[in-house]
């Protein structure tokens, strides 16, 4: 299902993968790879700010870090690589209510977390995750409970971020996805070895802002360069209330709220914020970038729906792929 090259159909040919050949493709995503690296580490060993002086340091960056690195922070840990398949895919099937449902999901956690923050900094002063708190509260056979289903949920987590990385290139060029995936891991690992927790959220900061420009470029080439107009797509029913999409939006909201309350990455932030107030700036600065993004890569499939119709589900099941084939038809190099 991941094979974009070319489904061919009585009504309509989706479009195949890039012209990019296989060489300029690694060559174009390891490069960039080896130069954000190399950038990272020289921006840690220069600044003094990110010297390692003990444990806490490292695992907690405790107190360290404003609204604006907070807010970027959750933004880029809730935009991931699986919105590009996931929203799109959703909204074709389940319309407007459906993309509000995963719009609601992202934002809920967060809402969560600043609401308990106070409590937590003050009750427990030197954690750095949920567990602390969970081992000083009902003991350590919860504390194992908590553990086991953390490392499971983190485990899915990067699987699922890593594959939509390595997918998006493939379903773009064509070209086998495992290698990429594999420079992302190593790149994230090593920088993150160096400099633990401080590092990690520098970098957050510049993926949180390199996202949002990318996909407010990407989605608004999509909308100038598509011809589908906002007639269309209202007769397509793909922005449609159902019934459908009430359910998707209610599940939504508690399957995916419920699974990042087990996120290591969020609670870790709980701690690293400068302070209470910093915290719920932040929180409310990611909420409003994740609403409006989620909205944008949502109406791509709308688009989908109203381009190729039918031919998204049958007789293979590609919608999950609807923001690809939009983005395959924009001119080459833009």
């Amino acid at each position: 299902l991941l094979e974009p090259a070319i489904l061919v159909q009585d009504r309509m040919v989706l479009p195949s993968p890039s012209t990019f050949t296989p060489g300029s493709t690694y060559a174009i995503v390891f490069s960039t790879l080896a130069a954000f690296l190399i950038a990272v580490v020289a921006y840690v060993r220069l600044n003094k700010r990110f010297d390692i002086t003990n444990r806490d340091d490292y695992f907690a960056a405790r107190n360290s870090q404003g609204a604006f690195s907070i807010m970027m922070n959750f933004f880029a840990s809730g935009i991931g690589g699986w919105t590009f398949y996931s929203v799109p895919e959703v909204a074709t099937y389940a319309g407007s209510l459906g993309v509000a449902g995963y719009a609601l999901s992202v934002i809920a956690p967060l809402v969560i977390l600043d609401l308990v923050t106070p409590y937590m900094r003050k009750n427990l002063p030197h954690g750095v995750t949920l567990q602390d708190f969970v081992t000083l509260r009902f003991g350590h056979s919860m504390s194992v409970v908590l553990g086991v289903l953390s490392l499971f949920y983190m485990f899915i987590f990067l699987v699922a971020e890593l594959t939509s990385v390595g997918g998006a290139v493939h379903l773009i060029t064509g070209v086998d996805p495992l290698p990429t995936v594999l420079g992302v891991s190593l790149v994230t690992l090593t920088y993150t070895a160096i400099g633990g927790l401080p590092v990690s959220l520098m970098t957050d900061n510049v993926q949180g802002i390199s996202i949002l420009l990318l996909i407010t470029t990407l989605c608004i080439s999509i909308y100038v360069y598509s011809p589908i107009s906002g007639q269309e797509i209202i007769a397509s029913g793909s922005a449609d209330v159902t019934g459908g999409g009430a359910i998707s939006l209610v599940t939504l909201i508690f399957a995916v709220c419920t699974a990042n309350m087990f996120h290591a990455g969020y609670w870790q932030r709980v701690w690293s914020a400068g302070s209470n107030r910093k915290q719920t700036i932040g929180i409310f600065g990611a909420n409003f970038l994740q609403i409006i993004v989620m909205c944008m890569i949502g109406v791509l499939g709308m688009i989908a729906v109203a381009k190729y119709g039918d031919e998204l589900f049958v007789p293979e099941y590609v919608a999950f792929a609807s923001a690809f084939f939009l983005i395959n038809e924009l001119p080459f190099g833009l």
